[in-house]
């Protein structure tokens, strides 16, 4: 098996009961577990603590149990291989997911009753067909676990608050000898006399609490509560809602930013189709009116093309005194081979420079008055209209 693909946890307590056994075994915490050997986030939610504890009772429980030995020597063909106990129910509540019944072998009995190991630590095989689902950015949601071993050496230990074999009672008391337990300045309790220490997860309400400690904890569940309210769920709403809720928002706005994209695509590809089919309506007017020199026409096209239709083109270029050179039905245009060209050419020559002279009135015009170009067109008609054919 390839020892890279493996991602191996130490993080679980063990809880011992009168027997001297641990009544059950802590396999899976529930949230998100760092593991910077593997280099991942691994989200344990509900998703993935269903999908585990399905492959634990269907696959797991109908072949043996599932494994549970010493560390991960099993992945070490140098080291033992020997089984301390076989799960074989398994349960999922607000904490994880629990073995709740387990056959100890010889030696892992004895282990356990002389609490050798305080730990357990599970092992999801990424090389196994749905043992993980990559989600990105370095997370993977894990979906079964290949084996669990046992250990005192906790993944995450300096981030975790240590856990002991034994909850704290409720009079916050040591059940041995009913004294008085101390909290110290990291809020684990422990007895004074037997020296032994004891886990609590409700460090808020918890006897001996500091009050620093308490204020923190009060402050960071109103924000969690204003989050909740703000995101439009109850404000005691879990954390696994609370972040299914802003994966919702994620996904939201990542769908919403590959719609624009094509979007302001076709904009822009319009915008080019619509420039250019106005380009050739303006061409082809100034083909009806046999007007061939560049520099007019260089003139012209400015000034057409912003004109909201063609009709507003062809009455500018009316204004002009310029009309569309098409011959009469049935009449044929003779061609002149006299050298002056005939009066045709040269009146079509006049109206070109009219028009020439009109635009650079116009233009003149909206420069040194500051002015639209409309603006400028109806003054220079109105003061030289003859410009324009009006007289």
């Amino acid at each position: 098996m390839n020892r890279q693909l493996l991602i191996a946890n130490r993080s679980l307590p063990l809880e011992f009961s009168a027997t001297g056994l641990p009544a059950r075994l802590h396999l899976v915490p529930r949230g998100e577990l760092p593991n910077k050997v593997a280099g991942v986030v691994q989200v344990l939610d509900d998703q993935a603590l269903d999908s585990i504890l399905a492959d634990l009772r269907n696959t797991k429980a109908k072949n043996g149990g599932l494994y549970l030995g010493e560390e991960h020597f099993i992945y070490n063909s140098e080291m033992s291989s020997q089984a301390f106990a076989w799960a074989k129910e398994f349960e999922k509540d607000s904490q994880g997911i629990w073995a709740t019944a387990y056959e100890p072998t010889d030696v892992g009995a004895t282990a356990l009753k002389n609490k050798r190991f305080k730990w357990t630590s599970f092992v999801a095989d990424a090389e196994q067909p749905g043992a993980v689902q990559a989600l990105g950015n370095g997370r993977v949601r894990i979906l079964k676990i290949d084996t669990v071993g046992f250990t005192n050496f906790p993944n995450g230990k300096a981030l975790l608050t240590p856990l002991s074999n034994r909850a704290v009672p409720d009079n916050g008391c040591c059940p041995d000898c009913q004294t008085k337990l101390v909290f110290g300045a990291n809020d684990q309790a422990y007895c004074p006399d037997c020296k032994k220490d004891f886990a609590d997860s409700q460090a808020e309400v918890r006897p001996g609490a500091s009050a620093a400690n308490q204020q923190k904890n009060n402050q960071v569940k109103n924000r969690m509560k204003t989050i909740a309210t703000k995101l439009g769920l109850a404000a005691e709403a879990s954390e696994d809602a609370l972040l299914a809720e802003v994966t919702k928002i994620i996904n939201r706005a990542t769908t919403a930013e590959a719609e624009v994209t094509p979007l302001k695509n076709r904009v822009t590809a319009l915008e080019t189709e619509n420039q250019t089919l106005l380009g050739e309506q303006v061409d082809g007017i100034l083909a009806e009116h046999k007007i061939t020199d560049t520099k007019i026409i260089n003139r012209l096209r400015p000034a057409l093309i912003p004109l909201k239709n063609r009709e507003d083109r062809l009455a500018y270029i009316s204004d002009l005194g310029l009309k569309p050179a098409v011959a009469a039905e049935g009449q044929r245009q003779n061609l002149l081979n006299r050298q002056d060209g005939g009066n045709g050419t040269q009146a079509h020559a006049d109206t070109a420079a009219q028009a020439n002279q009109a635009e650079n009135e116009v233009q003149n015009y909206k420069l040194q008055n500051r002015c639209s170009y409309e603006d400028a067109r109806n003054a220079v008609r109105r003061s030289k209209p003859e410009l324009f054919g009006l007289k």
